[in-house]
């Protein structure tokens, strides 16, 4: 993880720069096996998760 600043919008601040801290995740996988999207819905779920500190299932 890293700080890096970012772009937020805020309700009661608009739109702002703040610190956040930042990981790159990547995923890899056999084409022959798992479908692109099925990829890609599947890192955008973790994304979500992790965002919204969501760790249950």
């Amino acid at each position: 993880m890293v700080e890096r600043p970012v772009v937020i919008r805020d309700a009661a601040l608009g739109t702002a720069i703040a610190v956040r801290r930042m990981v790159y995740l990547a995923l890899t996988y056999d084409h022959r096996i798992v479908d692109g999207p099925d990829a890609a819905r599947f890192l955008t779920d973790v994304k979500q998760r992790l965002e919204r500190g969501a760790f249950d299932v």
